[in-house]
């Protein structure tokens, strides 16, 4: 394995990660706001 494929593998595993772990964060924030909703509705 070369260094330039090594380091384009890595990339898109970070690439990867990076986006799972904004799907995550966003889904915990819509969470949130609609918690504050129903809180707000009561």
């Amino acid at each position: 394995m070369s260094t330039g494929s090594r380091a384009h593998y890595l990339l898109c595993r970070a690439k990867k990660l990076g986006l799972s772990f904004l799907a995550y964060n966003l889904k915990r924030v819509i969470h949130m706001v609609r918690i504050k909703k129903l809180i707000a509705a009561m």
